[in-house]
């Protein structure tokens, strides 16, 4: 995880505004945020969106637990959108967001969320690009944690 830390190597190239991490950790029971994972004003305004409860009745339905992609090019009116995600769509006021799984094992632990404050600022090929890298960050993950 350091070498994500420090930036996001695929959003200068999506031009995403929110970059956050979320990993399960399992001594909390939740599903949190990676604060380094966050860069510019974005630090100050997510702590009231932090993590989700692996025990929340809705836990069922975040991208980690379905271990697959999402995409909401009008997340603050999409029905789609879970209500696990509405506190982090409302503390970054984005208007689209695409969330994919990492996946280590058959197991989700964490998700990439990438966010806009645009509203259909994504397309259908961005979160294939954003599935391919949750892929290979849960695979240098997996070879951190041998």
């Amino acid at each position: 995880m350091k070498s994500y830390s420090s930036h996001c190597a695929s959003c200068p190239l999506l031009r995403a505004d929110a970059p956050p991490i979320l990993l399960i950790d399992e001594t909390r029971g939740e599903l949190r945020l990676h604060q380094a994972s966050l860069f510019g004003k974005f630090p100050e305004t997510t702590s009231q969106a932090e993590h989700i409860s692996l025990a929340d009745p809705s836990f069922h339905l975040t991208v980690t637990a379905e271990r697959r992609p999402f995409f909401s090019d009008h997340a603050a009116d999409d029905p789609q959108v879970q209500p696990p995600y509405r506190p982090f769509i409302e503390s970054l006021q984005l208007g689209s967001l695409i969330g994919a799984p990492l996946i280590v094992r058959d197991a989700g632990i964490g998700e990439i969320l990438l966010g806009s404050q645009s509203v259909e600022f994504f397309d259908l090929s961005d979160m294939s690009l954003v599935a391919t890298t949750a892929s290979q960050l849960a695979a240098s993950i997996e070879r951190s944690s041998l």
